[in-house]
């Protein structure tokens, strides 16, 4: 997200819970193009590297899952708290 507010925080997090329903659902495919729709929105949240993640190793994309994890702990202010 360019601009960091209130409003762009709740699309943000709308997005997220979107694709959360859909990977409960079965929709795989619809969450991880939220994900990465989130990350994209919001690079520098280290939260939606950890959900990208998620998905990715639930499909089977094990070097993205990692890729995305190094992310994520790169930019957590607790690296060692970062977990799928």
């Amino acid at each position: 997200m360019a601009t960091k507010t209130p409003q762009n925080e709740q699309a943000l997090e709308q997005q997220r819970q979107q694709a959360r329903a859909a990977a409960a659902n079965g929709d795989h495919q619809t969450a991880l193009k939220l994900f990465r729709a989130a990350v994209e929105a919001a690079s520098g949240d280290w939260t939606c590297h950890v959900d990208l993640a998620r998905e990715l190793r639930l499909l089977g994309y094990l070097q993205d899952t990692i890729n995305s994890l190094r992310q994520a702990i790169a930019l957590a202010p607790r690296p060692d708290r970062v977990t799928l």
